[in-house]
């Protein structure tokens, strides 16, 4: 009797860590075919696929918690969705005025954002546990200051910037939520940490991340259009236009707001005139390409009308987006 309990116990012990090496090799697999996806031609086919992987994946994760490859997987296919599709659609409707559709798209997308925050989150208190982890560490914005300090490697940046980038986008949705809006300083400060981290993280994405930051706070709280200006001309720069987002956030989210009319219809035709210019960031450029046709569209309702000269009817003059300038690092 005894034998043949302790042989179930084994069975069951080595069923346990053969659950945990199958999961594991499955969870490896779906984040290599995420690059699969971001080569992908097809952004429809893409949307349907990734709520099917991102269900695997929390299956997954179920049976090993503690694997954080697998969670910034995970975040990053919730914070991609997010951006990519379910956003995407809200801005659609909303040009259409369907209300109740951009609603339903606004609290997908911020449902998407908050469960990649959390995911990564859990990761960040994986790492560093100690005093409540991220829960204790968000008590005051120096204790969150201190906490960020706690990651030194370099491979943590793209952890931290997956979790400032979903949390920027649910605070750029919810401007209306005054305690959304309360915790921007704590999502700098992770964004920054990131930044330090690793600055050429996907394409310099947390010099992008920033630079939307002070393009979209109004400049009677600190926000820095001209620094932000600079940056997105630079991050074209270092990319050799191969990520044509960074181009239409860039038009939309900066030259928008300083009125330059001329600018943003370079950029937005810029990005419509490319072909294929990046294999890796084939799907990311499509969706570009979708974003860069709606702005223009709405261009009259974007600006000001033009004077006679070139000028706005705000008093800024236009001017060529041209060469960029190297922001400092």
């Amino acid at each position: 009797m005894k034998r043949a309990l302790a042989a179930a116990v084994l069975v069951a012990s080595q069923s346990g860590c053969l659950s945990q090496i199958a999961a594991g090799s499955t969870a490896g697999i779906v984040g290599r075919g995420s690059i699969a996806l971001q080569r992908s031609a097809d952004p429809e086919l893409v949307e349907a696929a990734i709520p099917g992987s991102i269900g695997t994946l929390e299956a997954l994760m179920i049976t090993i918690p503690e694997n954080t490859t697998l969670r910034l997987t995970l975040a990053r296919s919730y914070a991609s969705l997010g951006f990519g599709f379910l956003a995407d659609h809200m801005e659609e409707a909303a040009a259409r005025d369907d209300v109740a559709r951009m609603e339903h798209y606004k609290s997908r997308a911020s449902a998407a954002f908050i469960r990649a925050r959390t995911i990564g989150f859990e990761i960040m208190s994986i790492w560093e546990p100690d005093d409540g982890g991220v829960q204790g560490a968000r008590a005051n914005l120096d204790r969150w200051r201190n906490y960020l300090r706690n990651f030194e490697r370099r491979e943590q940046g793209g952890q931290l910037f997956w979790t400032a980038y979903a949390w920027i986008n649910y605070i750029s949705l919810n401007r209306d939520d005054p305690d959304a809006v309360a915790d921007l300083p704590f999502v700098v400060a992770l964004a920054e940490r990131a930044k330090d981290l690793d600055h050429e993280f996907n394409d310099y994405a947390p010099h992008a991340l920033l630079a939307g930051v002070q393009a979209a706070v109004p400049a009677s709280l600190g926000g820095r259009p001209d620094l932000a200006q600079r940056e997105f001309e630079w991050l074209i720069q270092q990319t050799r236009g191969t990520n044509l987002m960074y181009r239409v956030i860039y038009a939309k989210n900066v030259l928008v707001p300083l009125q330059n009319r001329r600018a943003f219809q370079e950029q937005l035709q810029t990005v419509l005139d490319a072909g294929d210019v990046s294999e890796d960031n084939r799907l990311q450029n499509l969706l570009a390409k979708r974003r860069a046709r709606r702005y223009l569209a709405q261009i009259d309702d974007l600006f000001l009308p033009e004077e006679p000269g070139g000028a706005s009817a705000s008093g800024e003059a236009s001017t060529e987006a041209g060469a960029a300038t190297p922001a400092a690092n």
